[in-house]
């Protein structure tokens, strides 16, 4: 089992956690990421791991509630693995930890005697007497959670345009992703227990561990956070994981524009309002800090422009927003509108003609201008943190990754501050404009009602996809960029 502990002594929670208010009142965060092969085995095995998340942390529910009380919090979840953080006041966050991680022992344990015990089980009065007061506490809990994901799954359709467009530009860019639809079935029916506590001791039968302790701990504090994370692991017979599953990012097509089209409408009558979300596909990031420096700046001087055009003048939409879309390590400018007066492809055409009036506009901008827009960039990039949360982010996102980089953001900086006009124009002309020998566009379409009210005469785009079948077609004739490096964990004299 390979522990990456301890990484520098370092705040943003981890996307999607749901701690507590006492993750980030006291001096000490710990990320643990347990890297697992359950991805790959299928929605079946990841539906019943996020199950059993949930069911650890209901059982922890008075717990965490003293603990919270206490100034300590806590968050598990599995999203593509399987993930813990805690947070709070040093001196008592070893005990949160190890609490945490012990219920996970324990509960798969009670889930593998609950479910040996009703193998033979033929009554409704058989199989209460056979679970016993622990064993039916568990199944109901199991049933608790196996509702609330699926509903959760199923209100998909209800969320904002934006966030169903996001999801398939998801979907879209990376590779071997399973779907909602995917989850649903797995989750129509109670899980038997065996089946479920099996997935989850397969699931961590092979690891590797990264963990992150920020804060106010010494080396040996942090070594004892990991000594207790793995001895549970081991206790649950865990091995090294031959290796880490490595995502794939789709790349678009040169020179041709594709374009995902999503009837929400049918899903969802009551919502009226359309999306439309565009990406000009850039490259790999941290490659060419120069590259990014163009692309940060760029977008950051769009935001503003695009909101002027497409949101005060043109009046799209409520929400008009241009910004990095970054993928993994892909990353590309791009520009966000969700309204009801256009159709999308007609919003995608005036995004299409704001963009080339954006050209000129960087053009005609002064030196004057493009210097002050640079250093509100600067100015924003080193800022100092206000909270610890902030500050372990920035490291986890070097360590996550295992690229280790912890001067990158210095490095970052210092090629913006060097930019010139000149080289954001040949980024523009390179990447962005019509015809750029380099562009790569995507257009998510995500229709709502009122996109039945009008017609559009623009002309259908070079690709067009309209379902996850299309999607799942378009990785087979596409290429994808290279996985990302890992690199080699640095000594404390690096």
């Amino acid at each position: 089992m390979e522990v990456l502990a301890p990484a520098p002594v370092t705040n943003e929670p981890m996307p999607g956690t749901s701690e507590g208010p006492g993750c980030d009142r006291g001096a000490l965060r710990v990320l643990a990421h347990v890297h697992t092969g359950t991805y790959n085995a299928g929605p079946e095995a990841v539906a019943m791991m996020r199950l059993f998340c949930g069911v650890v942390s209901d059982d922890l529910n008075t717990f965490a509630y003293d603990a919270n009380v206490a100034g300590l919090g806590y968050s598990l979840e599995f999203a593509d693995n399987l993930s813990l953080s805690v947070g709070g006041f040093n001196d008592k966050l070893p005990d949160l930890m190890k609490v945490v991680v012990e219920r996970v022992a324990d509960v798969l344990e009670d889930f593998e005697a609950a479910g040996k015990s009703i193998q033979d089980v033929t009554s409704e009065e058989e199989l209460c007497e056979a679970l016993g007061e622990r064993g039916q506490e568990l199944v109901e809990k199991l049933e608790v959670q196996r509702q609330i994901l699926l509903q959760d799954y199923k209100n998909f359709t209800r969320e904002e345009p934006w966030s169903v467009g996001n999801y398939y530009l998801s979907q879209l860019m990376l590779r071997k992703s399973w779907h909602l639809d995917e989850y649903i079935q797995v989750l129509e029916n109670m899980p038997d227990l065996l089946a479920m506590s099996g997935a989850v001791r397969q699931a961590l039968s092979a690891v590797q561990v990264d963990m992150l302790v920020h804060g106010n701990a010494t080396q040996d504090a942090a070594k004892d956070f990991a000594e207790i994370f793995c001895t549970n692991l081991k206790r649950l017979g865990a091995k090294p994981l031959p290796e880490l599953r490595k995502k794939e990012v789709t790349k678009l097509p040169k020179e041709s524009t594709t374009v995902f089209e999503f009837d929400l409408a049918k899903l969802n009558p009551a919502q009226e309002n359309c999306c439309t979300q565009v990406v000009y596909q850039v490259g790999k990031t941290n490659e060419d800090f120069k590259r990014d420096a163009c692309l940060s700046l760029s977008c950051h001087i769009a935001h503003v422009s695009a909101f002027q055009k497409l949101r005060t003048e043109l009046q799209l939409g409520y929400i008009v927003q241009a910004f990095p879309a970054v993928t993994e390590d892909v990353c590309g400018f791009s520009v966000l509108v969700q309204g009801n007066r256009e159709h999308p492809k007609d919003v995608d055409q005036l995004i299409e003609d704001w963009l080339a009036d954006f050209g000129q506009e960087l053009e005609a901008m002064s030196d004057e201008n493009f210097r002050k827009n640079v250093q509100a960039m600067v100015n924003e990039r080193t800022q100092r943190y206000s909270r610890l949360v902030q500050e372990t982010t920035r490291h986890w996102a070097e360590i996550l990754p295992r690229r280790y980089k912890f001067s990158r953001v210095v490095e970052a900086t210092e090629a913006l501050e060097n930019i010139q006009k000149e080289e954001v124009l040949e980024f523009f002309k390179e990447y962005l404009a019509k015809g750029a020998a380099s562009r790569r566009k995507l257009s998510v379409r995500v229709l709502g009602t009122s996109a039945g009210d009008v017609k559009s005469e623009v002309e259908e785009p070079d690709v067009l996809l309209t379902s996850l079948e299309d999607l799942r077609r378009f990785h087979g004739v596409t290429e994808s960029f290279p996985p990302a490096a890992f690199s080699e964990m640095p000594t404390s004299d690096e």
